[in-house]
């Protein structure tokens, strides 16, 4: 029974080790244009803006502050749209310079520790869905800056969301659609003897144990930032890797003699 119990134990750490969570969903664009009349090309653009971000602060509670900044967002997405449509550059990038405060704002909600990071995935998965939204965009209209820094700013975004919430967000092809990849990692306790002899114990992240291919979908044209990769990407190497100063591996270190 004592047998049995260990080889129990040893089996679940080999799979907590790995990536336990998959959900491939379909990814659409489905934020529509900007029908309202304070959009950018209106006087009150600047109130209206201003009295979203009075509401933001007014509503104290994370999850409904958060989910009022995506509704935010993506009403400059649709102000983009409408813009870019009726060949209005100059309101487009007064929409798109509005957004960017999002992604800023965002970055601030990560880096806060009241915010628990179960309630940020679903965020993390709008934002993703957005950026790509924006890359669609860039693959038309590939000569407006404002577009290629709202794909560099989304980039750092989700790097930031997969550093804080330890999931990864890809993108793949499944015949004709584009679909989501969502991997979930988990964290690990790695032991490291301290110098009166304790040991302690250390949260480090668990990179996925396989590398999973994706592809970019055919109408993205502008997704590579410059070490081409894409949101969530890299975060998986391996870091027994290193080396020491004379460039050989690290080895057993850890070990007791």
């Amino acid at each position: 029974m004592t047998l049995l119990a260990l080889v129990f134990s040893v089996l679940l750490c080999s799979a907590a080790a790995q990536t336990v969570g998959s959900d491939d969903t379909p990814l659409v664009d489905d934020v529509p244009e900007y029908q309202g009349s304070l959009g950018p090309d209106s006087i009150f653009y600047g109130l209206k803006l201003a009295l979203e971000n009075l509401d933001e602060a007014f509503t104290f509670n994370e999850t409904a502050r958060m989910e009022k900044m995506m509704i935010h967002a993506q009403l400059r997405i649709s102000e983009t749209k409408t813009m870019l449509k009726y060949q209005q550059f100059s309101f487009a990038n007064r929409a798109m310079g509005a957004y960017q405060e999002k992604l800023n704002q965002t970055s601030e909600e990560i880096n806060r520790t009241a915010v628990n990071e179960t309630e940020l995935v679903p965020v993390q998965k709008t934002m993703f869905k957005y950026h790509y939204i924006f890359q669609n965009l860039h693959s038309s209209y590939p000569n407006i800056t404002a577009l290629a820094d709202i794909i560099n700013g989304s980039l750092a975004l989700q790097n930031q969301f997969t550093g804080r919430t330890q999931v990864m967000i890809q993108l793949k092809n499944a015949g004709s659609n584009v679909m989501v990849m969502v991997k979930v990692q988990v964290k690990e306790k790695n032991k490291q003897q301290g110098k009166n002899g304790s040991v302690t114990e250390t949260p480090t992240a668990t990179p996925s144990p396989t590398e999973t291919e994706t592809a970019e979908p055919a109408t993205v044209q502008s997704t590579e930032t410059p070490d081409d990769q894409q949101p969530g990407e890299g975060l998986g190497r391996d870091k027994d890797k290193d080396t020491d100063g004379n460039g050989k591996g690290s080895g057993n270190s850890g070990k007791k003699g």
